[in-house]
């Protein structure tokens, strides 16, 4: 018989030496096998903003999700990259917030990965 796998999952951001404000964000969903960074992109516009509005999207569509696959990482991207859009369209001081993200779904065996810009998911 098959054993589901138990996920256990640490944390830690920091802001760095340039920063006075942490644009990182961190999802981990250990029982469902989500996992999520999310950094706002520092000199631009509400980093912080565009951060959280990704994880707070993301987590909402994979909530969602009965089965999450790649088409549906795809849409949950999507989604959080249109709702940042809309903010910054609708708040001049926000214009040109971004972020990067990298996520993992533990599938089975396997994990599904969906990454937006330079950040990095390593293998061990």
């Amino acid at each position: 018989m098959k054993m589901a796998t138990v996920w256990r999952a640490g944390s830690v951001t920091d802001p760095g030496l340039q920063r006075d404000i942490n644009e990182d964000r961190v999802f981990v969903d250990e029982a469902r096998g989500l996992f999520m960074v999310v950094d706002g992109l520092g000199g631009h516009a509400a980093g912080e903003t565009a951060a959280e509005t990704a994880v707070n999207v993301i987590e909402k569509e994979l909530r969602a999700a009965r089965l999450i696959d790649e088409a549906y990482i795809r849409k949950a991207i999507t989604a959080a990259n249109n709702e940042i859009f809309a903010l910054s369209e609708a708040n001049p001081a926000w214009r040109g917030m971004a972020c990067v993200l990298t996520l993992a779904v533990a599938a089975g065996d396997k994990f599904l990965v969906g990454h937006v810009g330079d950040s990095r998911l390593y293998l061990f």
